[in-house]
């Protein structure tokens, strides 16, 4: 998948939270918390944070 088709898969999973959308990315939920504690990798991170950001901003700061 390029980069654009990742982002449009995300944009898919409307109603789901962020923990949701980087599971059906196969990235587990211990990358995610490293991804938000310490930036991560800029790739992974444009891939989530920057649609989630624009599309679920609650869910940034929801567990569900």
């Amino acid at each position: 998948m390029t980069l654009g088709q990742e982002i449009e898969y995300i944009r898919k999973l409307r109603g789901f939270s962020v923990v949701y959308m980087c599971n059906a990315l196969n990235i587990l939920e211990t990358d995610y918390m490293h991804i938000i504690s310490h930036g991560g990798p800029l790739s992974v991170y444009q891939k989530i944070m920057l649609v989630a950001a624009t599309e679920y901003p609650f869910d940034l700061m929801s567990n569900n």
